[in-house]
C-alpha cells in the first residue's frame, strides 16, 4: 500500500482540482517506484533527466555510513547503481493500494483518507500529454472556469488567446442579453 500523508491545519475541503492534482503525485510515485522495482529505471536517461552529476563525491559522513552498512561507494553515482540493482533484485511486494492521507498540522491527527485508483495506461499518458507542452510540443491549454483567478498572476496574461476568447464571449453575451 502506498500512501502519501499531507498535514493541514483545518479540515480539508476537497476541491476538485486538488484532488486531480494529489491524485497525479501519488499516481507518478507509484509508476516511478514500479519501475525501479522492475528494472525498468534506466540509469542514464534518469540522471541526464534530472541534470543529476553521478561523478560526485560523497561526503565523509556519507561514506562512513555507507561503509557501516558493508557498502564501498564513493560517488552519488555508485550509490544509485546500488540502489537500482537493489530495487530490482528485491521481493518487495507490489502497491496495490494508493492512498492520501490528511493529517492536521497541530496534532497529527487523521482527518481524513482517500483512496486513489491507478491505471498505468492513463497514467502515462497524461504524462505524455503535460510532458509534450514542457518540451514545446503542443500549445498551452486555459484553464477550467473556476480557476481563471490564477490568471492574474501570470506572466502570459496579455499574450492569452484563451483569456481573450474568453473575454470576447463574455462581452458579447452581454451585449446579447442588453437588446433582450
Amino acid at each position: 500500500m502506498g500512501n502519501n500523508k499531507l498535514s493541514r491545519k483545518q479540515n480539508p475541503k476537497y476541491y476538485k482540482k486538488k484532488k486531480v492534482c494529489l491524485s497525479a503525485q501519488v499516481r507518478l510515485y507509484k509508476l516511478l517506484f514500479d519501475s525501479m522495482v522492475r528494472g525498468l529505471l534506466e540509469r542514464d536517461a534518469f540522471v541526464q533527466s534530472l541534470n543529476l552529476r553521478p561523478e560526485q563525491p560523497l561526503g565523509s559522513g556519507v561514506m562512513e555510513h555507507a561503509q557501516k552498512l558493508g557498502l564501498h561507494v564513493h560517488t552519488f553515482g555508485g550509490v544509485l547503481e546500488l540502489a537500482l540493482m537493489t530495487l530490482s533484485y528485491s521481493e518487495l511486494p507490489a502497491i496495490d493500494v494508493l492512498k492520501i492521507e490528511y493529517c492536521h498540522q497541530g496534532s497529527s491527527d487523521a482527518i481524513g483518507t482517500r483512496e486513489v485508483s491507478f491505471d498505468e495506461a492513463g497514467v502515462r499518458a497524461e504524462l505524455r500529454n503535460h510532458l509534450s507542452y514542457w518540451i514545446g510540443q503542443r500549445e498551452p491549454r486555459g484553464v477550467d472556469i473556476e480557476e481563471a483567478w490564477k490568471c492574474r498572476s501570470c506572466s502570459f496574461e496579455e499574450h492569452c488567446e484563451w483569456r481573450r476568447e474568453r473575454a470576447e464571449n463574455a462581452t458579447a453575451s452581454n451585449q446579447t442579453k442588453r437588446f433582450k
